[in-house]
């Protein structure tokens, strides 16, 4: 690249393909979790079709939970310790279960059903 060439923005497919990296899924795991078609997944990580915002805002909450995942099991292991103890391990599974809600909320279908 020039020093007269700016960075290219991102793409969904590049944002959706690094979010994929962070949570260390698969396009098929992913699909799969998010409860959409693996063709359709690999389409959107591959340019060949536009991925609607809330399939990026999905796999962010994925990756939120993979994080707070991390986090309980130091707690668990006694590898990391917080001033609030298990309370503050109880306060990442609530997360987790209010964030896999929004991923069911985020991926329900035109009917209102969810998938």
């Amino acid at each position: 690249m020039n020093a007269d060439e700016s960075p290219r923005p991102k793409t969904m497919a590049d944002q959706i393909r690094d979010e994929l990296a962070e949570v260390g899924l698969s396009q098929r795991a992913a699909a799969r979790q998010l409860g959409i078609d693996e063709r359709e997944m690999r389409r959107y990580c591959s340019d060949t079709s536009v991925a609607p915002p809330y399939v990026l805002l999905a796999l962010r909450q994925l990756t939120q939970i993979a994080r707070n995942d991390q986090v309980i099991k130091l707690l668990d292991e006694g590898s990391m310790s917080t001033s609030d103890g298990a309370l503050t391990r109880e306060q990442f599974a609530e997360r987790n279960a209010k964030l896999a809600k929004a991923i069911q909320f985020l991926m329900r279908d035109r009917t209102g059903e969810e998938k």
